[in-house]
């Protein structure tokens, strides 16, 4: 049995869930920033701690110095790549350029999160890429939605290409055509809103989803960029009718359940109001509705996790 190391940041539970699933060792590493990737004097310290593992599966693409001196120093191993962050998307250069120089030199494997991710890593590697979706942290098939609810909800970090930009413009439209409607914006976004405005609840970070996921009929996520988010999953499994764009993973789970209505060719306010009113005003969103809470308890913690360490397995027989 290969001894695996999972070298992390601050992992997402999905995340750590793999590793756990795998019986890996989890060894924290933090640069404090980009600068200090040039500054190898602690990883090469603890490169000789870990050299120990045959294969180093790494979270996201910070971890890659510290993987990279470990090779140097022991040639044989094997380094795996967690590819879920936005490595592949709008990245300042010199930044990008270093990580990508790594990846080519000392990455022998990558892990997608889904198959939209998959296509942007093929585009500049041709190492081996495996596919595994992430899962819902919670499911919430006990709520009862509220489909005939004008209530709008999203869930996300302060990270702009996630979208929620985009979203308030929208609502601000959507609000002048009908003053019913309202959104709720929960999470670390909630930071990066100042503007108040009639109908806009901002949550902040919360302790339970459930009051929302209650309340909501809709959850909208018109990102720029976002591998695929487990907070649709979340929202799905409580009945929430999710809009998406095209430039998430989840839209392509959608796609292939005969549910491509719900995603946005384009993240434009009008091309998101539009589709908002659509699908709200769809005589078929009830049964919408049930089979996004089917799709949704696919991507459970349980079933989730056994298929990443069977894609996991068959990466490292190809490396």
């Amino acid at each position: 049995m290969k001894k695996i190391a999972f070298i992390y940041q601050a992992p997402h539970p999905s995340h750590a869930g793999f590793a756990k699933s795998i019986n890996a060792k989890f060894i924290h590493y933090n640069p404090h920033n980009f600068f200090s990737f040039l500054v190898p004097i602690q990883s090469l310290f603890r490169s000789y701690l870990i050299k120990k593992y045959d294969v180093l599966f790494l979270e996201s693409g910070a971890c890659l110095p510290l993987a990279s001196y470990t090779k140097m120093v022991k040639k044989n191993i094997k380094i795996v790549l967690l590819v879920m962050d936005p490595l592949f998307y709008n990245l300042f250069s010199i930044k990008r350029n270093f990580l990508f120089f790594l990846i080519k030199k000392y990455v022998d494997g990558i892990i997608v999160v889904s198959k939209y991710m998959k296509q942007l890593v093929k585009k500049s590697f041709d190492c081996p890429i495996r596919v595994a979706y992430p899962y819902a942290l919670k499911t919430y098939e006990d709520i009862k939605p509220r489909l005939n609810n004008k209530n709008i909800l999203f869930v996300g970090h302060a990270r702009r290409t996630k979208g929620y930009r985009k979203l308030i413009e929208s609502f601000k439209l959507l609000k002048k055509r009908d003053r019913d409607w309202s959104l709720y914006l929960v999470g670390e976004c909630s930071k990066d809103i100042k503007e108040m405005s009639d109908g806009l609840y901002i949550k902040g970070k919360v302790q339970k989803m459930d009051p929302f996921f209650s309340k909501c009929s809709l959850y909208v996520h018109p990102a720029d960029f976002d591998p695929c988010p487990v907070s649709v999953w979340e929202a799905m499994s409580a009945g929430l009718i999710p809009i998406v764009t095209k430039n998430m993973g989840n839209a392509e789970i959608l796609k292939e359940n005969g549910l491509g209505n719900l995603i946005l060719e384009d993240n434009q306010p009008h091309t998101i109001v539009n589709k908002i009113e659509e699908i709200f005003n769809s005589p078929k969103k009830m049964a919408i509705s049930s089979l996004c809470r089917r799709i949704a308890l696919d991507f459970t913690k349980e079933k989730r996790t056994k298929l990443f360490k069977i894609e996991f397995l068959k990466l490292l027989e190809g490396i």
